[in-house]
């Protein structure tokens, strides 16, 4: 099993969210693909995205989040 400091640091960064935004971008032992990871109303929520476990599939995954999170806390504030 090798142990990449880039996939150390990738790893440690999705528990690391200087960013202060909710949910997670994941990668699953034996898998090449991301999932999310958020909760909805006190549900959690993990699905596969199909993408692969690239940089530029990451960060657009990043954007796609901060979105729906966006959207979950505006829903928040009118309930």
């Amino acid at each position: 099993m090798e142990v990449t400091m880039r996939n150390l640091s990738r790893e440690i960064a999705i528990f690391d969210n200087q960013s202060k935004k909710q949910g997670a971008i994941i990668r699953k032992r034996g898998s090449k693909k991301l999932y999310v990871l958020f909760y909805y109303y006190r549900q959690r929520i993990e699905k596969s995205t199909g993408l692969d476990d690239t940089q530029e599939n990451e960060q657009k995954l990043r954007t796609w989040l901060n979105r729906q999170m966006d959207g979950f806390d505006n829903l928040n504030l009118t309930s």
